[in-house]
Order: structure tokens, then sequence, then C-alpha cells
């Protein structure tokens, strides 16, 4: 099970400040084949830019997922 959170980490080039940014996890899609995994508020003309979102882009995702991993 995982948690409906994420935590975002930065830090400014340069600079010693560090900040954490927690995120609520409002939906979740699988890339791959563009499936809504889980949907924890989002309504349905939402879930839909989201998806064409993600669709248009999914290439491109895949990409910068696979050189950051």
């Amino acid at each position: 099970m995982y948690s409906k959170y994420l935590l975002y980490l930065c830090s400014a080039k340069g600079k010693k400040s560090y900040y954490a940014y927690i995120i609520y996890i409002i939906a979740k899609f699988c890339v791959d084949s563009v499936q809504l995994v889980e949907n924890n508020g989002l309504k349905t003309s939402e879930l839909r830019l989201a998806e064409s979102v993600i669709e248009e882009n999914k290439e491109i995702i895949i990409n910068r997922w696979n050189e950051y991993f």
C-alpha cells in the first residue's frame, strides 16, 4: 500500500536552503496503457483532460522516466 502524499524535495542552486513540498495525490494513471488507476476527487472533465495530456505526451513521459531512473 502506498501513501496518498508525495514528498517533493528541491533546493535552489547555490543556496543552502532545502525545501520539502507535500503534495496530495489526487489521481494516479498508468502511463503505458493510459488508464486511470485511482481517483481521489477529480471531476470527470478533469480526468479526461489529464488522460489526454498523458496520451499526447506518453513518449516524452516514458523517455524522461527512463533517463532519470
